[in-house]
């Protein structure tokens, strides 16, 4: 039966335990959310590449008429080097647009990767708050129990040989 002193010196290690563990659960939450804005920004960084994209995709389309206008207006047939010229343009523009969604991508990889890495490090806190919470509880109780807070103390560390040990009686085989 514990004492009024040793279910006080419990109830504080308890509270202090629970305290450890929901302090480790808060953690949780805050990096789920900081998780859950570094992948609407990743959502955004993709938005922004695809408008972005579209923005250059339609430039070129313009600047490709364009260049095409102007040859027919000068009396230049759009065949030979004037095709060559209107194909390199549309395809330097699709290596722009091909850029902006490689980066838009390689952006939002990168938030997504930190997204996972916060919330694994949220609930790798709260696991080590919860086993620092255990261990602080089984030390403060061992140590009650050798120092006789706890039920009886031991005097001294007691030996107890078993039959056949180098401590039995070598006559009889009795400890």
């Amino acid at each position: 039966m514990l004492s009024g002193l040793e279910k006080a010196f419990l109830a504080i290690q308890g509270l202090s335990a629970l305290n450890t563990f929901a302090g480790g659960l808060a953690g949780v939450g805050a990096a789920t959310s900081e998780a859950e804005r570094l992948n609407a920004q990743a959502d955004l960084a993709m938005v922004e590449a695809r408008r972005n994209a579209e923005i250059q995709a339609v430039n070129v389309r313009s600047f490709r008429e364009t260049q095409a206008s102007a040859y027919l207006n000068s009396g230049v047939t759009l065949e030979g080097t004037p095709m060559e010229v209107l194909a390199s343009t549309v395809r330097k523009g699709q290596a722009e647009v091909d850029a902006i969604m490689a980066r838009g991508s390689a952006q939002a990889q990168l938030l997504r990767q930190q997204a996972g890495q916060t919330r694994r490090a949220g609930w790798f806190g709260a696991i080590s708050a919860s086993t620092n919470a255990l261990s602080t509880v089984a030390k403060t109780y061992a140590q009650g129990r050798a120092t006789g807070i706890f039920g009886n103390a031991p005097s001294a560390l007691t030996l107890r040989p078993y039959a056949g040990s180098a401590l039995s009686d070598p006559t009889t085989g009795t400890p």
